[in-house]
Formats: structure tokens, C-alpha cells, sequence
């Protein structure tokens, strides 16, 4: 992936992947239960969406240096980007 992105001039940023397909992208709750194959269903605020687009917004976020919200939506610490 790597090479692909280099010869493509795009940059590539690792980030910790722990948790993005359970974690809710709008409020930030993380359960298990939020992901229900290749749905993601929210069990605090109800949203919805494909678990993949889900889990690689969360990603996106992390990359970015985005806080994630928390179940009452204030900030947390952003996340620290592993080594890819």
C-alpha cells in the first residue's frame, strides 16, 4: 500500500485501529454491540451506517488528529498515530 500511495504521490498515516468498527463516528459510544455485521447501529444515539464507512471515518479522524466525542459529546484526547 505503501509503494502505491508513493508512486501516486499521496501520503500514507497509521493509525491505531482499535475500536473503529465498535466506535459511533457522530456521538463517540463504543460497544460491541454497535456493529451488527456490515451494519453500524448506535445503541446511545441510533446512528446508522455501513460498518466499513463507519469504522473508516473514525480512522479519518484519527489520522487528522480529530478528537472523537464522548457519550455527551465533549472532546477526547485525539488519538496517537502508530507506526505503518
Amino acid at each position: 500500500l505503501r509503494s502505491k500511495a508513493e508512486c501516486a504521490g499521496v501520503d500514507v498515516i497509521g493509525v491505531n485501529p482499535v475500536n473503529t468498527s465498535r466506535c459511533c463516528n457522530e456521538c463517540g459510544h463504543t460497544a460491541k454491540e454497535n456493529r451488527h455485521k456490515k451494519r453500524f447501529r448506535c445503541l446511545a444515539c441510533g446512528h446508522t451506517a455501513d460498518a466499513d464507512i463507519n469504522a473508516a471515518k473514525n480512522m479519518l479522524d484519527r489520522a487528522l488528529g480529530n478528537q472523537p466525542k464522548n457519550e455527551d459529546g465533549a472532546g477526547l484526547a485525539p488519538s496517537q498515530p502508530t507506526a505503518a
